[in-house]
């Protein structure tokens, strides 16, 4: 009888955990066709796609609520979306960083945003909005401990050794409240007072683990958190892509090159002010496409066609802070040789 008990409970236990994932997955997959939609300029259909998941799905990110609310704006649907705005400013972000969006700043003749700002404007975040104000303390020590000496004048070159013990200091912690909690949510310890980033600082922690300092394996917990809707997948894929010291799920799509010298005329115009992409085969492209649905990512083209948006019009916040850095070379012949192996975007 034991036996059977065991297995039913088992079985309800896989089930349970299925059910989120396939519930997670949906989300995205609603969550990336509603971005596609902003990028295509379809904001109405974009904002009834956000009702929909934002409703339904328990734990929604605070960037589909920022993202959500400009959508239900320029479509008329100021309900929504100032009911989107009170849940970023309980999450901890300000009226003021809110009010910067160009979209939100226009509503000067809008009566119930004006009401709206009348009665919050001033208001200071209270604590309480936060499900753990104690664990969001003991991260935030993390990221000042990670940063203080790190700071300072002379940095790596004066306090490396000082700088190495405190990083292994901070990833035993960081492990502890892991074990004990989770990897934290925006739920756990709110979110940032400006606009909605998709990385919380904590996770400089986990930044730190690469190649030339590695201290811990995050792996599997990113890939858990992911699958599991606690850290978007786009930061996930971005700190598994740092710590492995390649690209995985291709979070860095597009790049611009740069020389710290300077480049000769000719290279100037080669480079400047234009986007690249690596040459990839359809398989390899098909491959970094399974990679990228393993942790709920939308397809390259996808991300491609979001990113080059989101260069474009700063209006909505996609988070991806990793996606088209500056490639800078000290050496022209370096930088010339690197670049055969990429394309230039035709925009």
């Amino acid at each position: 009888m034991a036996k059977i008990l065991f297995f039913v409970s088992f079985i309800l236990m896989a089930s349970s955990s299925m059910g989120r994932r396939i519930n997670t997955n949906l989300y995205l997959r609603n969550i990336n066709t509603a971005e596609i939609l902003i990028v295509d300029g379809k904001y109405k259909e974009a904002s009834k796609l956000f009702n929909i998941s934002l409703k339904k799905y328990k734990n929604p990110f605070a960037k589909d609520f920022y993202n959500g609310a400009i959508c239900c704006f320029l479509s008329g649907d100021t309900s929504n979306a100032i009911k989107y705005i009170k849940i970023l400013i309980n999450k901890g972000m300000s009226i003021s960083e809110v009010s910067k969006n160009k979209v939100v700043s226009s509503l000067t003749d809008c009566y119930s945003w004006k009401r709206f700002l009348k009665r919050n404007a001033g208001k200071p975040i209270k604590a309480s909005v936060l499900t753990n104000l104690p664990l969001k303390t003991k991260l935030d020590e993390l990221y000042e401990r990670d940063q203080y000496f790190r700071r300072l004048d002379g940095s790596y070159q004066k306090y490396g050794d000082t700088i190495r013990a405190i990083d292994k200091f901070n990833d035993k912690i960081l492990h502890s409240i892991i074990e004990e909690n989770g990897y934290p949510t925006e739920e756990m310890i709110g979110i940032k007072e400006n606009i909605p980033f998709i990385n919380a600082d904590f996770d400089i922690v986990i930044w730190h683990q690469t190649q030339k300092n590695f201290i811990s394996d995050y792996t599997a917990i990113l890939l858990e958190a992911a699958k599991t809707g606690r850290v978007d997948p786009h930061r996930a894929a971005e700190l598994m892509e740092n710590q492995a010291g390649k690209s995985l799920y291709n979070s860095t799509v597009f790049v611009k090159f740069d020389c710290d010298k300077g480049c000769s005329f000719k290279t100037n115009i080669l480079i400047k002010n234009k986007l690249f992409y690596p040459s990839q085969t359809p398989d390899q492209e098909k491959a970094i496409d399974v990679r990228r649905a393993e942790i709920g990512l939308e397809p390259l083209s996808d991300y491609r066609k979001k990113v080059l948006f989101s260069l474009k019009d700063n209006r909505f916040s996609f988070g991806y802070t990793k996606a088209a850095p500056v490639l800078s070379f000290a050496e022209e012949a370096v930088l010339l040789r690197v670049l055969q192996k990429f394309k230039v975007v035709d925009e």
